[in-house]
């Protein structure tokens, strides 16, 4: 299973910390957004964001001044960073 994921993160830490202003040490927290905890099994757990805007129709067929905002998350099934598939990752713990 690999370890993309957590080894990026790390990266970008140790690339950021030393760029913030002066801050207490050990409070530095940095993380993926959009993390889940999964009881399915699969090996990833950060989920891509997909932003939705769009405006609603009354039945009168007019348009709603507001623009309705959403979001939904996919899970991706292979790792964005070297492309081993999850899914197999997954199953392969499993055994």
């Amino acid at each position: 299973m690999c370890n993309c994921m957590n080894e990026t993160l790390k990266a970008v830490t140790a690339e950021v910390e030393p760029k913030l202003p002066a801050h207490k040490p050990g409070t530095l927290k940095i993380q993926w957004e959009n993390k889940v905890f999964r009881l399915d099994g699969k090996g990833n757990d950060v989920m891509l964001p997909v932003s939705i805007k769009y405006r609603r129709t009354k039945s009168s067929g007019d348009e709603y001044k507001n623009t309705t905002h959403d979001s939904i998350s996919m899970a991706m099934t292979y790792c964005p960073f070297c492309g081993e598939n999850f899914d197999k990752q997954a199953s392969e713990a499993n055994q």
